[in-house]
């Protein structure tokens, strides 16, 4: 959900639901329905505009169950869009990238987490921030690195031996 969410403060009702295609395409959802659920009125926006002016009705409402269908045939309209192998493009905003630099999983955990040590006890900030990856591999050494960082009560790092090889693992994403 987070990804949408987020990329709702700068992405268009239209990138959203290419957004949401592509995470599909890339199986990178536990369960599509839960995140549909959640976001389908960020992903619907624009549609009721379009609407009302190919209709010429500045007053049409639209029932919800209703708005969602429109919304799905636009979803489903993205995914016969494809070409003949099978692919397709996104346009993803520089803003949404995680920045390039010498440590590039301190960089994705600094934009995916920011102010981790003040919300390290705050559960809703990580389901809120669910990291999107083509392998679990990834995942788990984000996920070690981010405890590397959080101070058990002694001051030293939660996770006491960290050997983490994460230059392999982000040059093959």
């Amino acid at each position: 959900m987070y990804p949408i969410t987020e990329a709702s403060q700068v992405a268009s009702g239209n990138q959203l639901r290419k957004l949401f295609v592509m995470l599909l395409y890339m199986d990178s959802m536990t369960n599509p329905y839960v995140v549909w659920d959640a976001t389908w009125k960020l992903a619907c926006s624009g549609i009721l505009y379009d609407a009302r002016k190919r209709l010429k009705n500045s007053g049409l409402q639209i029932a919800d169950d209703e708005f969602k269908n429109l919304c799905l045939i636009e979803i489903e309209k993205l995914f016969s869009s494809k070409d003949e192998y099978g692919e397709s493009t996104i346009q993803i905003l520089y803003d949404l990238l995680v920045p390039h630099s010498n440590n590039p999983l301190l960089s994705l955990v600094e934009v995916m987490y920011p102010l981790l040590l003040q919300n390290m006890n705050n559960l809703k900030y990580y389901e809120e921030r669910r990291l999107i990856s083509p392998t679990h591999d990834a995942v788990d050494v984000v996920n070690d690195f981010v405890l590397s960082l959080i101070p058990d009560g002694e001051g030293n790092p939660c996770t006491k031996t960290i050997n983490v090889m994460y230059n392999e693992v982000f040059d093959n994403l």
